[in-house]
Parts: C-alpha cells; structure tokens; sequence
C-alpha cells in the first residue's frame, strides 16, 4: 500500500501538474488589456506574494532534493546555452522601429533553452518550450530600479501565446495549488475566457 501511495503522490502528480498546468496554457487565455509600452503595473500587494513564493518554492525544493543533490526551482532540465547574434533587421516597419530595434544593429547575445516541465523527462514528451534572450550591449535607461542603466536586454519567449497566471498572486495561487495538490480545484475556480484570436 505504501508503494502505492509513493506512485501515486509522485510520479502520477507530477505528470498530473505537468497536463493540468498546460490544459489552461494550451486552452484559455485572459482577458487582454489595453497597456502602455514601456509602463510596469504594479499590484499593490506584490511584495506580499513575491514573498510567499519565495517561501513556497524553498518549501517545495527542500521537500523534492532531501537526497543531496539539487536541481533548479524551475525548468530544471538542461537543454543548452549558446553564445548567438541579435540582429534587429534595416526592413523592419516605421511602427516597429522603438528601443533596442530603433536602428538596424547586431548585438552579442546568449540564449537558454528550457522545458516547462517541473522534473526531468524525455525530449519526446509533450511540453511547453522556453527561450530567453540576453543581449549585451544595450545602452539607455531601464525600468528596473536596481537596474537603471544595467547594459543588457532580456526577452522571454514560451512556445504558446498565453500563460496560465498574469501576475504575481495568479503565479502564487496556480504555484500553491500545483504544489499541494488543488489543481482541479484551481482550475475550476480560476475559468478564464478563450481566447477569440
């Protein structure tokens, strides 16, 4: 029975995670808001839930690596970084033409390839895929604070057009549910409208 209930609260959760997290990626979408470029809106509770997750996920990670050797948090399969060339394009439209894609240029890059998957499985599996950008080089000044004239630029790219939680407490409370257990409940509770477009 106790081996039962190892599968069970393992291997079967996690797939479940996995298939539950994507079925609202891959099937529903927010409400689209209208925002201005460059602009960061902030929750006046965001702190409040940054703090939580930070609590949540060292909860989660001591729990999953009690053997010695630990992964990452997040996207813990390695895929590869490779050094790269950012080229932003002389045809782009008038439109297009703000910030590090102004003028035609190619900067130094690195970009990482990642999984959605919480634990590590095969590349035939079906799964979100990830790629994030870091360009060097890029003057001007930054929205983050601390960061204010940080010379990089960082893009973030999943290979679905929504993601499931659009800010930080939505993060924590898809976090918290896939964490404990309440996916269902999470996602009976949290229906999103699909997306017409």
């Amino acid at each position: 029975m106790n081996l039962c209930k190892q599968f069970l609260s393992s291997e079967l959760i996690h797939r479940g995670i996995v298939i539950l997290s994507f079925f609202i990626l891959f099937a529903c979408a927010g409400e689209r808001a209208v925002l201005e470029p460059a602009a960061e809106y902030i929750p006046p509770d965001e702190n409040k839930y940054i703090d939580n997750l930070i609590m949540l996920l060292k909860d989660k990670m001591t729990k999953d690596y009690q053997s010695g050797k630990t992964l990452r948090g997040a996207h813990p399969k390695h895929h590869g970084c490779v050094k790269a060339r950012f080229i932003v394009s002389p045809d782009l439209p008038e439109s297009l033409r703000i910030g590090i894609f102004e003028k035609p240029r190619t900067y130094p890059a690195f970009v990482r390839f990642s999984n959605g998957s919480s634990s590590v499985q095969p590349d035939w599996v079906k799964d979100a895929r990830g790629m994030a950008i870091k360009i060097m080089d890029v003057g001007g000044k930054k929205i983050l604070e601390d960061e204010t004239y940080a010379m990089t630029q960082d893009f973030l790219l999943i290979s679905h057009p929504v993601l499931p939680a659009g800010d930080v407490k939505g993060f924590f409370t898809l976090a918290d549910a896939a964490t404990n257990g309440s996916l269902f409940w999470f996602f009976s509770t949290h229906s999103h409208p699909i997306s017409k477009n």
